[in-house]
């Protein structure tokens, strides 16, 4: 009777540690570590943003962990909350410890991209820095007509997505008006095409098959028929909004 009273007890506490938390919750212990390392690194914001956009499915105690905002969903907000954390933007309460991993740097994109049909008359032309900001334009023209759009603004630091690929968020878009205007013409403001309800950008970086790219983006690429990856030099920014491509070369 008295060993069955102390079974009991003990019962009964490991309930009530478990209810007051004295053991940890995995949301309050682990928020943002989805690969259960113990830590917090890009590899976690990679997990988070694959399955936002619907590359992988989370278990329901990942997809937990992954939702940082608590919103009820993964989002690439989620990963771009975690990847803020990892490179100190952001603090956890998680106690958990923070690490950053490699990533693909602005120096590395630093490049002019180029979305056009690849026959001349319209074209957008966006300028990536090595600090992460950009400005361009978008050009079309109809006898004495133009159409106009000049644009400016900041990205947010590439997530790693898998191999060959990674996000951009925008943390910043502004349209300006700084486009060149002649005597004689017309000028109209138009839209920045290619750009249009963007809030995040895929990068692929050189050495992509073009298997792993979309159909629907390769039409704006413009490489040789024999092509069956990205050449060296290219690397490919498209918006998933409209399937549109933007192509720069490095130096």
């Amino acid at each position: 009777m008295k060993n069955v009273t102390i079974k009991t007890l003990i019962s009964l506490l490991l309930t009530l540690a478990v209810a007051l938390g004295l053991f940890g919750s995995a949301r309050a212990a682990s928020v943002g570590d989805l690969n259960g390392d113990g830590k917090i690194t890009a590899a976690d914001a990679r997990l988070a943003l694959r399955a936002a956009v619907g590359l992988d499915q989370l278990s329901g105690e990942k997809k937990t962990l992954a939702d940082v905002n608590q919103d009820g969903k993964v989002t690439a907000a989620d990963a771009r909350k975690i990847l803020r954390i990892t490179v100190g933007l952001e603090k956890t309460d998680s106690g958990i410890p923070v690490s950053e991993d490699e990533s693909l740097s602005f120096a590395d994109l630093s490049a002019t991209y180029v979305f056009s049909s690849g026959a001349g008359a319209w074209g957008t032309v966006l300028y990536l820095q090595e600090n992460g900001t950009f400005y361009g334009d978008y050009h079309d023209s109809n006898l004495d007509t133009v159409y106009y759009c000049t644009f400016k603004g900041i990205f947010a630091k590439p997530i790693k997505i898998d191999q060959y690929s990674y996000s951009m968020h925008i943390d910043r878009f502004e349209i300006t008006d700084d486009y060149e205007k002649y005597e004689g013409l017309k000028y109209i403001k138009s839209d920045p095409y290619g750009l249009e309800g963007a809030s995040e950008l895929i990068v692929y970086i050189p050495g992509t098959p073009l298997s792993a790219i979309p159909k629907a983006y390769q039409s704006w690429i413009h490489l040789s028929g024999s092509a069956t990856k990205l050449p060296d030099n290219k690397y490919v920014l498209c918006n998933e909004t409209g399937h549109y491509a933007f192509v720069g070369t490095v130096e």
